[in-house]
């Protein structure tokens, strides 16, 4: 990768909030002398130091270049993988490389230097930009090597899982777009080159745009677009509404919010229950495919056999999963739907069998086939078909969404359940919303889940 931002901008005087707005921290580690099928690269935020050296869970120590906030992902990941019914026990065996200054050698790592105390933006992009890449080419460096040297020893061909914050969001792209056939995912934070609704970014400022985005050039942008195109790595960006960082504009949430310090919402990731579990999750989930598909046999022709879609039971149980501040990750499979769930007005419902699912009534009144239309005091009767007997459900009620699934926290839960088998309701009392439109479904303990009946709530 050709170096990039060089042209001088003009200047903005919010630059001493953008110095505490940029942050990012990784590990070294050294090649690998052993089969590791995968391997966890972190790149920090600006100025970052080194942090802890372990995490609970598993005896996997770094060199605590990770930074606060992606320790806090890992922890989560650790944390994932160790439960009860974790998809992931094996995660000893995973090596955290924890970028640091000089990981692979003298002057070959990611130095994470602190954001320039000036208002000279071009030096402020050519300063970060300099750090980042020397991040991106040098940890590429380090997965030809180790690649070239576990190939040689036997060893299945590694893949990596690339973490990112801030500053080292712009390292782990870089080198995502350099290794794309090493590396399974991409998971960064509070990414100064975001572009807007792309595939992966999720968060309420997932329709923003980074700050270093907004004052590059359009060659830059192309070149940096060509992040979200890359086939093979699946890519996870989170960005907070009112982050100047990623979810950047002239106005509200940049200047003003760069000038008064209001950048809370850069240094706030994975500190939220449902944010930390989410994210935790997706690293967990994404090793231990990794770790399932290094075992599998290879067929005649030396490929892999196909690995059938996988539905996980992580080790938060179902009794977690009813509380509001749980995160639900997507199913996985659209294979693992169950029946859609109906809803009746539960006066008008209490002669009614759960085998005999009855559609909304217009004594309430209606919005459609999929919806029904209530009032606060009212209790309905939602009901799901088909849960396997001795599963473990329960039914919530979430804010609506646009695909109208696993959008969560839950306002309204009833509770935990065991199917009988076939069809199961429960009676759930609308109380507490504002008025609106609201999701209605049922999550089972294997990640099955029905597509949402929408239910709207009147004064």
């Amino acid at each position: 990768m050709t170096h990039r931002y060089r042209r001088p901008i003009a200047a903005l005087s919010a630059l001493s909030a953008l110095a505490a707005s940029l942050l990012l921290a990784a590990t070294p580690a050294a090649a690998a002398t052993t089969c590791t099928p995968v391997q966890i690269l972190a790149f920090r935020g600006s100025g970052e130091t080194a942090l802890s050296t372990g995490y609970t869970g598993t005896t996997v120590k770094t060199s605590g270049w990770e930074g606060k906030t992606l320790s806090r992902a890992l922890q989560s990941y650790a944390t994932q993988s160790r439960g009860k019914t974790a998809p992931n026990p094996r995660i000893d065996e995973v090596p955290i490389v924890a970028v640091g200054p000089n990981q692979f050698g003298t002057g070959k790592g990611y130095p994470a230097v602190a954001v320039p105390k000036t208002a000279d933006v071009g030096a402020v992009k050519k300063t970060l930009g300099d750090s980042a890449r020397a991040g991106a080419v040098s940890t590429a460096e380090y997965i030809d090597k180790t690649v070239a040297a576990q190939t040689a020893a036997g060893c299945r061909s590694p893949k990596f899982v690339v973490l990112g914050y801030s500053q080292g969001a712009i390292a782990a792209r870089w080198l995502t777009q350099l290794r794309p056939k090493n590396i399974a995912l991409s998971e960064i934070f509070g990414d100064p080159l975001q572009f807007q609704s792309q595939t992966g970014n999720h968060g309420n400022g997932a329709g923003g745009n980074g700050f270093l985005r907004y004052v590059s050039t359009d060659d830059e942008k192309r070149t940096d677009n060509g992040y979200y195109s890359v086939s093979g790595p699946s890519k996870s960006a989170v960005c907070h509404t009112g982050d100047p960082i990623c979810d950047y504009n002239w106005l509200l949430v940049g200047v003003l919010a760069l000038v008064l310090h209001q950048d809370d919402e850069h240094y706030n990731y994975v500190l939220q229950a449902t944010e930390t579990a989410q994210e935790g999750q997706t690293i967990s989930r994404t090793v231990a495919d990794l770790l399932a598909a290094a075992e599998r046999p290879k067929s005649a022709a030396g490929q892999l056999a196909p690995e059938p879609e996988r539905n996980y039971t992580d080790d938060i149980d179902i009794a977690e999963w009813m509380t509001a501040e749980t995160t639900v990750v997507n199913a996985d499979s659209s294979a693992a739907l169950l029946p859609p769930v109906t809803a009746t007005p539960s006066s008008a419902a209490q002669t009614a069998a759960p085998s005999e699912p009855r559609t909304q009534s217009s004594s309430i009144g209606t919005s459609g086939p999929q919806g029904i239309t209530v009032r606060n005091g009212q209790t309905l009767r939602l009901t799901a078909g088909s849960i396997p007997a001795g599963q473990q459900y329960g039914f919530r009620i979430a804010p609506a969404t646009a695909d109208g699934s696993w959008k969560l926290p839950a306002l309204l839960t009833s509770g935990v359940a065991t199917s009988t088998g076939g069809p199961q309701y429960v009676d759930v009392t609308i109380e507490g919303l504002e008025p609106g439109t609201y999701s209605g479904g049922v999550l089972t303990e294997s990640f099955t889940h029905t597509p949402d009946i929408a239910i709207t709530v009147v004064p």
